[in-house]
Protein backbone atom coordinates (compact mmCIF):
# COMPACT_ATOMS: atom_id res chain seq x y z
CA UNK A 1 0.00 0.00 0.00
CA UNK A 2 2.76 2.42 0.91
CA UNK A 3 4.55 1.76 -2.37
CA UNK A 4 1.36 2.28 -4.40
CA UNK A 5 0.62 5.58 -2.66
CA UNK A 6 4.23 6.71 -2.99
CA UNK A 7 4.29 5.95 -6.72
CA UNK A 8 0.86 7.40 -7.45
CA UNK A 9 1.43 10.51 -5.29
CA UNK A 10 -2.24 11.42 -4.72
CA UNK A 11 -3.26 14.88 -3.57
CA UNK A 12 -5.97 13.40 -1.34
CA UNK A 13 -6.79 9.91 -0.09
CA UNK A 14 -10.44 8.95 0.38
CA UNK A 15 -11.32 5.82 2.34
CA UNK A 16 -14.74 4.26 2.88
CA UNK A 17 -14.98 2.31 6.13
CA UNK A 18 -17.56 -0.06 7.50
CA UNK A 19 -17.68 -0.61 11.26
CA UNK A 20 -16.99 -4.33 10.80
CA UNK A 21 -13.57 -3.33 9.40
CA UNK A 22 -12.81 -0.51 11.82
CA UNK A 23 -9.58 -2.12 13.09
CA UNK A 24 -8.30 -2.60 9.53
CA UNK A 25 -9.30 0.97 8.71
CA UNK A 26 -7.38 2.28 11.73
CA UNK A 27 -4.36 0.10 10.85
CA UNK A 28 -4.35 1.42 7.26
CA UNK A 29 -4.57 5.09 8.21
CA UNK A 30 -1.95 4.65 10.92
CA UNK A 31 0.35 2.83 8.48
CA UNK A 32 0.01 5.59 5.90
CA UNK A 33 0.96 8.26 8.43
CA UNK A 34 3.91 6.18 9.67
CA UNK A 35 5.09 6.05 6.05
CA UNK A 36 5.10 9.88 6.11
CA UNK A 37 2.14 10.13 3.77
CA UNK A 38 1.04 13.66 4.64
CA UNK A 39 -1.76 14.25 2.13
CA UNK A 40 -5.25 14.72 3.57
CA UNK A 41 -7.08 11.52 4.40
CA UNK A 42 -10.84 11.88 4.15
CA UNK A 43 -12.98 9.06 5.52
CA UNK A 44 -16.56 8.25 4.76
CA UNK A 45 -19.02 5.42 5.08
CA UNK A 46 -20.94 3.87 7.96
CA UNK A 47 -18.09 3.79 10.48
CA UNK A 48 -16.98 7.44 10.17
CA UNK A 49 -20.62 8.51 10.14
CA UNK A 50 -21.52 6.65 13.33
CA UNK A 51 -18.22 7.06 15.17
CA UNK A 52 -16.56 10.19 13.82
CA UNK A 53 -15.02 11.09 17.18
CA UNK A 54 -13.27 7.71 17.30
CA UNK A 55 -12.14 8.03 13.67
CA UNK A 56 -10.67 11.50 14.24
CA UNK A 57 -9.22 10.81 17.69
CA UNK A 58 -5.76 9.56 16.67
CA UNK A 59 -5.17 12.36 14.17
CA UNK A 60 -4.60 10.07 11.18
CA UNK A 61 -7.84 11.10 9.44
CA UNK A 62 -8.28 14.76 8.59
CA UNK A 63 -11.98 14.90 7.75
CA UNK A 64 -14.91 12.52 8.32
CA UNK A 65 -17.71 12.86 5.80
CA UNK A 66 -21.03 12.02 7.43
CA UNK A 67 -24.02 10.17 5.99
CA UNK A 68 -24.44 10.16 2.22
CA UNK A 69 -21.21 11.88 1.31
CA UNK A 70 -20.88 11.81 -2.46
CA UNK A 71 -21.83 15.46 -2.92
CA UNK A 72 -19.98 16.56 0.23
CA UNK A 73 -16.80 14.73 -0.81
CA UNK A 74 -16.90 16.21 -4.30
CA UNK A 75 -17.39 19.67 -2.74
CA UNK A 76 -14.31 19.18 -0.56
CA UNK A 77 -12.25 18.13 -3.56
CA UNK A 78 -13.57 21.05 -5.61
CA UNK A 79 -12.58 23.53 -2.91
CA UNK A 80 -9.14 21.97 -2.43
CA UNK A 81 -8.48 22.16 -6.16
CA UNK A 82 -9.76 25.72 -6.48
CA UNK A 83 -7.66 26.90 -3.53
CA UNK A 84 -4.63 24.89 -4.69
CA UNK A 85 -4.07 23.85 -1.07
CA UNK A 86 -3.35 20.50 0.51
CA UNK A 87 -6.02 21.01 3.12
CA UNK A 88 -8.63 23.56 3.95
CA UNK A 89 -8.41 26.04 6.78
CA UNK A 90 -10.92 26.13 9.63
CA UNK A 91 -13.08 28.88 8.14
CA UNK A 92 -13.61 26.93 4.94
CA UNK A 93 -14.20 23.64 6.77
CA UNK A 94 -16.84 25.26 8.98
CA UNK A 95 -18.82 26.17 5.86
CA UNK A 96 -18.99 22.59 4.57
CA UNK A 97 -22.10 20.81 5.85
CA UNK A 98 -21.93 17.12 6.64
CA UNK A 99 -18.35 16.81 7.89
CA UNK A 100 -16.47 16.50 11.16
CA UNK A 101 -12.82 17.28 11.78
CA UNK A 102 -10.56 17.40 14.79
CA UNK A 103 -8.87 20.27 16.54
CA UNK A 104 -6.01 17.86 17.30
CA UNK A 105 -5.06 17.35 13.67
CA UNK A 106 -2.04 19.53 12.95
CA UNK A 107 -2.55 19.28 9.19
CA UNK A 108 -5.63 21.50 9.48
CA UNK A 109 -4.65 25.14 9.51
CA UNK A 110 -5.82 27.12 12.53
CA UNK A 111 -7.24 24.06 14.22
CA UNK A 112 -10.67 24.03 15.80
CA UNK A 113 -12.85 21.63 17.75
CA UNK A 114 -15.10 19.04 16.15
Amino acid sequence: LGKIVEEFRPDVIGIRAMTFYKELFQDVTSYLRKQNIAVPIIAGGPHPTGSYNDVLEDGNVDIAVLSEGEITFSRIIEIILSKDEELLDQNILREIKGIAFSRLNNRIKNTIET
